[in-house]
């Protein structure tokens, strides 16, 4: 499951196991109270959810 995350300063792109959709929201309201700065939120995301993040350059599209 690739997931993009945009409303950071480009978008972020992650990659993990695939879940439904209410247990991906699930995950990020977790990951989301577990936050403190914004910018911080697709790593916290990633660490709870053993997620990778992707390194695309513009791979994907926009």
């Amino acid at each position: 499951m690739i997931i993009r995350m945009d409303g950071f300063e480009e978008d972020i792109y992650v990659s993990g196991k695939s879940c439904r959709m209410r247990v991906l929201r699930q995950k990020y309201r977790e990951a989301m109270a577990m936050t403190y700065e914004m910018r911080d939120f697709p790593d916290v995301f990633c660490r709870l959810n053993r997620f990778e993040r992707l390194d695309v350059d513009g791979e994907l599209g926009s």
